[in-house]
């Protein structure tokens, strides 16, 4: 099952506790983006594609300096985000099949893809269906500001993505993060039963699997 939202809707904390009540095999998209900036067949590409501006001084990717030159609405940014894109995402995808795979094999009840650009990137062919994690704007913008994140952090990141009305209309189910986190879980666990056709049973074990 796929799952998206809009910056600061809480959707990660939602997969991650689902993860850990019910056993649900989790997929974190942005894990999977981090590591293939590690790879060196990426970082060789991205050196070519950004020049030494993106690296630190150790070799690696510095994501923030990587941020700036992707994220915003110009179209410098959006040509900067389809090269990014075309050089990861077939890296991402892989680690996707590999994983999905995996935890199938091994009885996962359900696996959740927790990706924020999803729809944009085309993986929801790996997903059954995808649900909606909905929050008030006012909830966000304390989540956002948490991270440490600017408001103008926030606008080039969103700026970059499709729009959240498209994200709720594309998804097949919408549940809402406006109370507890439990309660946000349960509608996320009642979602994915509704369309799989099957119920769930909380784990006794302190953690769920994870992938």
């Amino acid at each position: 099952m796929g799952l998206v939202g809009g910056i600061g809707s809480g959707k990660s904390t939602i997969a991650r506790r689902a993860s850990e009540r019910f056993g649900f095999a989790l997929i974190d998209g942005d894990a999977a983006g981090h590591r293939a900036l590690t790879m060196n067949d990426v970082r060789n590409q991205l050196k070519e594609r950004f020049g030494d501006g993106i690296f630190s001084t150790d070799g690696s990717v510095e994501r923030s300096a990587l941020a700036r030159r992707v994220f915003g609405a110009s179209a410098e940014h959006a040509a900067a985000k389809a090269d990014l894109e075309r050089i990861t995402h077939p890296v991402i995808r892989q680690e996707f099949r590999e994983k999905i795979a995996s935890a199938t094999a091994s009885g996962a009840p359900a696996v959740l893809l927790d990706a924020a650009v999803l729809f944009e990137a085309g993986w929801q062919e790996f997903c059954d269906g995808v649900v909606y994690v909905d929050a008030p704007d006012e909830v966000r913008h304390s989540r956002i500001a948490e991270r440490g994140w600017t408001a103008a952090d926030w606008r080039r990141r969103e700026a970059s993505q499709m729009s959240l009305d498209e994200k709720r209309r594309r998804a097949n189910m919408v549940i809402s993060n406006a109370a507890s986190l439990d309660e946000a879980v349960d509608a996320l666990v009642a979602a994915v039963g509704e369309m799989c056709d099957r119920s769930f049973v909380e784990s006794t074990s302190v953690a769920g699997s994870t992938v």
